[in-house]
């Protein structure tokens, strides 16, 4: 009897500390969660800049599209999405499509079935919100992650929890599960941006005839067309930030910071025009 008195004690102990674990974990994602209200940037000195984006010509456009206004709109991702300096495309969809708060749900090395943490962590966390940015980014890709199958977690496989942890798998479950949750949302992906290394160094991340790397069995732009037809498969509307054609071997010094891997306030600006101007003409066609 004494024996297992002290089993059950030792048994209630560590399930306390798992306990405490995940709401130690949980609450460490929360930290970064961050709300974006208002816009504070300049974007004349970006425009005159960089002329190439015609920002006026877009605000002109914008200006008379209200459709999302005051809508609150959640970007979910890596660092890519979650990076300060991203705050500069943020901002444009508060002062170009008056949207507001634009909530991040991101951090730096997370993917969609990345070890450790990824963004499928954030999905008990959502707050409602009108639209739901799924930014693809490339740590999936440079952890290892298997890309999987675009049926992975769907309804063709019963929505198996164990396909999960592939790419493909990951952002079925954050699609499935904010439809479920939010209903009357909006779901929107992004592609990954093509990445480069220092000095151009990882042809991998840009070039489409590139031998794969990173433990991967096919490179990145085959990795991102499986990204593609796990939001067409799912009938997720997608801004294909990957062939967009801003950013290349040549100019990325300009707009990426010197990782080559993470964009400058000036490549989200250039990314940010881009992006509206794709959801534009989502709601021109709506």
């Amino acid at each position: 009897m004494r024996l297992l008195t002290i089993h059950l004690a030792l048994c209630f102990v560590f399930a306390s500390s798992l306990i405490a674990c995940s709401e130690e974990d949980t609450a460490d994602i929360r930290h970064n969660i961050k709300t974006l209200k208002t816009s504070s940037v300049d974007f004349s000195s970006y425009s005159s800049r960089y002329p190439e984006a015609h920002y006026e010509e877009l605000a002109a456009a914008a200006d008379t599209v209200y459709y999302w206004a005051g809508r609150s709109i959640a970007v979910m991702g890596g660092s890519l999405a979650s990076n300060a300096e991203g705050d500069v495309c943020k901002s444009l969809y508060c002062q170009l499509l008056h949207c507001s708060p634009i909530v991040t749900y991101g951090r730096g090395g997370m993917g969609f079935a990345t070890a450790n943490y990824s963004v499928q962590d954030f999905l008990p966390l959502l707050s409602r919100h009108d639209i739901y940015i799924l930014w693809c980014s490339t740590n999936d890709y440079g952890t290892g992650v298997p890309v999987g199958s675009p049926t992975d977690y769907t309804e063709a496989d019963g929505y198996d929890d164990e396909h999960a942890n592939t790419q493909c798998g990951g952002m079925n479950k954050c699609i499935h599960n904010i439809r479920e949750t939010f209903p009357s949302a909006l779901v929107i992906g992004f592609t990954s941006l093509p990445f480069f290394g220092p000095d151009g160094s990882r042809e991998e991340g840009y070039s489409e005839t590139a031998q794969p790397a990173s433990g991967q069995d096919i490179n990145f732009s085959e990795y991102v067309q499986k990204q593609r037809e796990v939001f067409e498969a799912a009938g997720v509307p997608y801004f294909d930030q990957f062939a967009c054609g801003l950013f290349d071997a040549d100019n990325c010094a300009d707009f990426y910071l010197t990782d080559g891997y993470h964009l400058n306030e000036d490549g989200y600006f250039l990314v940010g025009c881009k992006q509206v101007e794709f959801f534009l003409r989502l709601i021109n066609g709506l």
